[in-house]
């Protein structure tokens, strides 16, 4: 999930208060661990640049996608790729369900990060 700029309490609260009663039984919800990205999502999805490119069809613009953390405004860019077609939820899933988290990883400091964060848990 990405809190685009707000604060990651505020975004993961409702998960936080819903998800517990739907936990097969047996899971404790104390053993749940969330992760999101405060502000990477998209530039994340720029760090696998031939996946992406593959999913619209087109070339990725001007965006240097060998650093994609340093995208300004990466959501817009997408956006902007996207042409007609609404960015949603479903078509963020759809993106990333086509994308090779290994490539991610490679070119993305703040992807190594969450990765890290949730084979881990949070830091101490």
């Amino acid at each position: 999930m990405d809190t685009d700029g707000k604060e990651p309490d505020e975004v993961l609260q409702p998960f936080r208060e819903n998800l517990p009663s739907r936990l097969p039984r047996g899971v404790s919800p104390d053993v749940v661990l969330y992760v999101c990205a405060q502000w990477h999502l998209e530039a994340w999805y720029f760090a696998d640049a031939d996946n992406l490119r593959g999913y619209l069809g087109r070339p990725l613009g001007s965006v240097d996608t060998s650093s994609p953390d340093a995208i300004q405004n990466p959501k817009l860019h997408l956006k902007s790729l996207l042409a007609d077609k609404f960015y949603t939820a479903r078509v963020s899933e759809e993106i990333a369900k086509r994308l090779d988290a290994n490539a991610i990883i490679r070119r993305s400091p703040s992807f190594q990060a969450f990765i890290s964060a949730v084979e881990n848990g949070p830091a101490p």
